[in-house]
């Protein structure tokens, strides 16, 4: 069964790390909201995520419903993937990320995509996923919020 829905959460970590990859330096404020949806997903804890998506935010993986939408895309998306894992009997889950290979901003909008590679244990099998996770952000009233969040398998 494929993990890739555990990048998301590990685009956080990847944020974290330093910008000179990109093609802008990342904005603390923007590291800051990623570091968060990581640590509510490394956490298994989706209520973690409350108030970093906008109202017309759209999150995306490859497991069903695959689409989630509102302020409530990313808890909604999380709760699925902690279900799956739970299933999964997944373990020793770990995220490892590079520096963002793109990062842009202008007027309040900003577009960051980050390599992500996933390894673990889902029951006695080994997996190892990489991939690419695509986030777009929208600055309101001084506050970033996600407005899309995509995994891509590479």
């Amino acid at each position: 069964m494929k993990i890739r829905f555990l990048a998301t959460a590990l685009l956080c970590a990847a944020m974290c790390a330093p910008a000179s990859a990109a093609t802008a330096p990342v904005p603390a404020a923007v590291t800051a909201i990623v570091h968060r949806v990581m640590t509510a997903a490394n956490t298994a804890n989706p209520a973690g995520l409350s108030g970093l998506y906008a109202a017309d935010a759209g999150v995306v993986d490859e497991n069903a419903p695959y689409y989630w939408t509102g302020t409530n895309a990313g808890r909604a998306w999380l709760t699925v993937v902690d279900n799956l894992l739970a299933k999964m009997k997944a373990t020793h889950f770990k995220a490892v990320s590079v520096a963002p290979t793109e990062y842009q901003a202008a007027a309040g909008s900003a577009y960051l995509i980050v390599p992500v590679v996933i390894s673990g244990n889902a029951g006695k099998k080994s997996i190892r996923e990489t991939g690419l996770m695509t986030l777009t952000l929208r600055k309101t009233h001084g506050t970033w919020q996600i407005t899309s969040q995509v995994w891509t398998t590479t």
